[in-house]
């Protein structure tokens, strides 16, 4: 399946074994600026990239908030949200906004032509940092592809640029990009896919048939899991089972933001040159590695890729995120797995075994959820796609999912 995909990508990285590493360097650059970050699939493959219109009606917060219109904007912005005598997001509310918009977002459909499960759809969510790339990097697909891994169980998968992401809309980085348009986003798509709707954005020659989706899971990764734990919580009927990765109700949570950020358009990518005010970026390999990556257990090649296909937060976000973080989601019934990573250093301060209750998480945010189970993939970071056994974090997803009937 894989190999008519970008199939200089994997004969490229055999052969830069030969050749200096700036020829990586500059490969991999000419990627990332290109005018879509990552090149649409090939015909053989069973994929399409396509723009969905998805109408929005929720309400944002108006904030108290920092404005970053330089770098140096960006280091006192944290600074001012992470200290300790730093105001709450509640006292920083000075409002609220409505947002009635129809946003375009970028997404990637695709459809097992054999596959058993094909008429279940997971939904996946990427998190801050990253585009829908995280879920199906170019680099190593074979080793590193949550589609991949997904195509091959038999399921049928929509990955997208969130809002202010990847190549979905760019709006206001305070006033708009906040949780709950990202939540209303989500159920969106989950509506069109239950409705039959989700091809209707497709033209008429594209290379997939869309089927009659019967079933729906989303799966999150990060603050991608916290806007699909908030679907969870504002539309509980959603979603036929959920899996939420890189977040955990652990008792050594940490709420610090990504490290080195700076104004997106300053970075030395280019792709972020024309971004507006109040989007910000990670400046290089050490602070995503910081972030991301557990020593010993990732490739060089990849931590490089993952800087050049980098992508944004911004203010509007980070500042709003605890209003959306941790909310129970009552009325919610369907299975619900959290497959984490063992070094974890965003929610469980670096190593989260024994750092979380399952029962209380059961209690405290998902009272009627049905097979609550913590999975801790060993040697993993943050980045659990990315790691060198990321085929193991996917086996053990697609095993809960067919053992609940999904």
């Amino acid at each position: 399946m894989w190999s008519s995909r970008l199939h200089t990508t994997s004969q490229f990285l055999e052969a830069s074994k030969m050749v200096p590493t700036v020829a990586i360097t500059l490969f991999w650059l000419a990627l990332a600026s290109s005018s879509t970050a990552i090149p649409c699939p090939t015909p053989q493959r069973p994929c399409v990239d396509f723009l969905i219109p998805v109408a929005v009606d929720t309400i944002n917060q108006e904030f108290e908030a920092p404005q970053v219109n330089s770098n140096a904007d960006a280091v006192n912005a944290i600074l001012s949200i992470e200290a300790w005598n730093a105001p709450n997001v509640t006292e920083r509310i000075k409002g609220d906004i409505h947002v009635q918009q129809t946003f375009s977002i970028s997404a990637r459909l695709c459809v097992p032509e054999n596959g058993k499960k094909k008429d279940t759809l997971q939904i996946a969510t990427h998190g801050g940092g990253f585009s829908k790339t995280y879920w199906d990097p170019e680099v190593k697909p074979e080793k590193y592809s949550y589609v991949d891994a997904a195509l091959n169980a038999g399921y049928s998968i929509l990955i997208y640029d969130r809002l202010g992401t990847g190549q979905s809309e760019k709006p206001d980085a305070y006033s708009i990009v906040q949780g709950p348009p990202q939540i209303e986003i989500l159920n969106q798509l989950t509506v069109l896919a239950r409705s039959g709707k989700l091809g209707s954005s497709l033209s008429k020659n594209e290379h997939i048939t869309v089927p009659n989706f019967k079933k729906i899971v989303v799966i999150g990764h990060s603050i991608g899991s916290i806007i699909t734990s908030g679907l969870l919580t504002r539309h509980p009927s959603a979603a036929d089972g959920a899996v939420l990765t890189g977040f955990l109700l652990s008792s050594k949570r940490v709420t610090t933001p990504p490290r080195g950020l700076g104004l997106a358009r300053s970075s030395e990518n280019k792709r972020f040159s024309k971004y507006p005010n109040g989007y910000v970026v990670q400046g290089n390999q050490n602070d995503i590695q910081h972030d991301f990556f557990r020593e010993g257990n990732f490739e060089l090649d990849v931590l490089a890729y993952a800087d050049l296909v980098k992508d944004t937060n911004t203010v509007g976000e980070l500042i709003g995120l605890p209003l959306i973080t941790a909310v129970p989601a009552a009325e919610y019934s369907g299975p619900l797995f959290f497959p984490n990573a063992e070094y974890d250093s965003q929610i469980c301060g670096g190593y989260c075994e024994g750092t979380y209750n399952v029962d209380v998480i059961k209690t405290k945010l998902y009272p009627k959820a049905k097979q609550v189970q913590v999975n801790i993939q060993p040697g993993s970071g943050h980045g659990l796609t990315l790691h060198t056994n990321a085929t193991g974090h996917f086996k053990v997803i697609m095993n809960y999912l067919d053992d609940n009937g999904l």
